[in-house]
This record gives structure tokens, sequence and C-alpha cells, in this order.
């Protein structure tokens, strides 16, 4: 049996055809699946697996030693690269939205940033919040219609509308102060049914919309349209880097 060198978590599907070029086709990989790569003495086994779904496909092994070292090289930095990104949210749907976002961030090489998630270190809330938006230069503001507000009249009694909780506007706020909006995408869940009303002074931000989840193809389509000139205005390593640029959507 073939000895196993290294398996490659990060590879995506343009990487194993810029190398190796295989025309992977539906028919055999789709090429939105999370892939993995296995190099052995004898062959190369490309694995992609979700729910569930595993497809393989076995090439035969002619590389050197050289490529091998380059694709190891490569993968290791992916996964040492990744990207911070502060994250707001409220109570949503039971917390589906933020578990949507969570997994379609990390499979762009992102790491959400939560503030419930980091120690406290004896820290009141409003100094953990400092120090970890301190830490940090991007955000996402996940908006959500979690509660109900009304102006203080008759016609405002009649005309209830919904509102994203305090402690959202609260950091959202701070995130502007401290990011810069340009630098800020509020991810609003834009349901005809739970209308959310935002207030006018955050108008300048960049919205990415959904409806039932954040995992519409629309939505992670504008998300990574929005976040990918951010976080390339972030790090320098990602101008022209054909891994991140061609993030999997699906």
């Amino acid at each position: 049996m073939a000895q196993e060198k290294h398996t490659f978590t990060y590879l995506d599907e343009y990487l194993i055809r810029e190398y190796f070029d295989l025309k992977l086709s539906k028919e055999h990989l789709h090429p939105t699946y999370p892939l993995k790569l296995k190099v052995s003495t004898k062959e190369i086994v490309i694995q992609a697996e979700t729910k569930g779904d595993k497809r393989t496909i076995h090439v035969e092994n002619d590389t050197d030693e050289s490529l091998l070292k380059k694709l190891r090289e490569l993968d290791d930095t992916i996964k040492e690269n990744q990207l911070e990104i502060f994250v707001v949210y409220g109570r949503g749907n039971n917390g589906s939205e933020r578990d949507e976002l969570e997994e379609l961030l990390e499979k762009w090489n992102c790491k959400p940033i939560y503030l419930d998630k980091q120690k406290n270190g004896g820290a009141t809330l409003i100094e953990k919040l400092e120090s970890n938006i301190n830490s940090r230069e991007v955000g996402i503001v996940l908006a959500t219609p979690d509660d109900i507000g009304y102006h203080d009249s008759v016609e405002g009694r009649l005309n209830p509308k919904y509102r994203l909780r305090q402690n959202v506007l609260l950091e959202l706020g701070w995130l502007i102060g401290k990011f810069g909006r340009q630098n800020i995408i509020l991810l609003q869940r834009n349901h005809r049914d739970y209308p959310i009303e935002i207030a006018s002074d955050i108008y300048g931000v960049v919205y990415v919309d959904f409806k039932d989840s954040v995992n519409e193809i629309q939505t992670k389509q504008a998300l990574a349209k929005e976040l990918f000139p951010i976080l390339v205005g972030k790090d320098s390593h990602l101008k022209g880097n054909k891994i991140f640029s061609n993030w999997r959507l699906t």
C-alpha cells in the first residue's frame, strides 16, 4: 500500500486544476465541495465529501519532491494566515444565522471573533469589548429583527417596528468609530414579514441582505463581493492570490 506523505485540507478546486491539470467536471467532483488532497508515492487521491456524499478521484503520481514541497508550504501558509473578523450578532433565529455565517467565513479562511467567546480576564463587559475591537480591523454585524419599538405617540404605538437589539446597535456604533464604516458590512435579514427599522445615522455602511438564510447564493455572492476588497486592503499577500479570489459560494 502506498505510503501517505501529506494531507492538504485547504486546497480548492482551482489549485488542483492548476497544479495537476485536472478538468474536474460536475460528473466527477462538484467544484464547490470542500476538497482534500492526499499525495503518496504512487498516486494522488482527490476526495470531496459533503453531508455524507463522498466522491474520489485517483490519479497516478508523477509529481516530484519540489512540487510536493511547494504544495505543503502553500497549504501551511493558508492555515497560518487566517484573517480575523469581529462579528456582532443578536438573538437571531436561535443562532442559526450566526452558525451559517461562521461556517461560510471559515470556508473563506477567515476566523470569526465573537465577544461572548473571548476570555473575560476580570474585565467588565465594556472593557472586554474595547480590548477585542482594538485588536481587529474588520467587522460584520448580523442584523436580525430581535426587538420591537415604537415612537411614544398614538400613531407610533399603532405602528411598532422591528429593531436591532440595543447591544448590537452599541457595538455597531463602536465598530464604525474604530474601523471606519468602509470596513464594516451590515448583514441584514430583509424579510417582508419582519422589516427592520434601521437608524438613519448608519446610512453609508455597506448592506448585504438575506431573506431566510445566510446560505442563499445571492447573499454569499454579495458578501464575497463586498468582503474580499476589504480583506485585500488589510492584507497585501491576498492581492492576486487566486486561492482567495476563487472563494467557494455554495
